[in-house]
């Protein structure tokens, strides 16, 4: 899907597709580091509390 956005794009603003799209996937990686992160924390959490 977002290939064919790139393809459709003229040369000007190719590096700028690109870098918007680089910053998209940067953003949704982020996002998904927040979440993996928080699903540790939570599941750490309940390994304690099963040892209490």
């Amino acid at each position: 899907m977002v290939c064919k956005q790139l393809i459709h794009l003229s040369p000007q603003n190719w590096s700028f597709g690109v870098m918007e799209l680089t910053n998209q996937t940067h953003r949704y990686i982020t996002q998904f580091n927040k979440y993996h992160l928080k699903l540790i924390q939570i599941r750490m959490q309940n390994k304690c509390l099963k040892l209490i």
